[in-house]
């Protein structure tokens, strides 16, 4: 049950594509959302949402606490796995 509110994004967001997610050292919630995704067909299991572009603009939505806050993302130039928060509030993104 304690990680019922991270696995929730919130639902002004659900129409969008999530690709990228995690839970911060802090409990933070984030997710990578790239608005204008394709769902890419994978071999086994559900459909993977990619952007369409190497270069895109994408949401970045953090849940602390409830409080939810939106920042955008300009010109993303990779495809983005993983997320993570550094602490003084940056983000950093893996890339594939």
């Amino acid at each position: 049950m304690a990680l019922r509110p991270h696995a929730l994004l919130p639902r002004q967001y659900d129409h969008r594509r999530v690709v990228a997610t995690t839970v911060d050292a802090w409990g933070r919630a984030l997710w990578l959302i790239c608005p204008d995704a394709e769902l890419e067909p994978q071999p086994y299991g559900r459909p993977y949402p990619r952007p369409r572009t190497d270069s895109y603009d994408a949401i970045l939505v953090t849940d602390d606490r409830g409080t939810i806050q939106e920042r955008t993302l300009h010109d993303v130039g990779a495809w983005v796995s993983h997320v993570d928060s550094l602490p003084n509030g940056m983000v950093s993104r893996r890339v594939v």
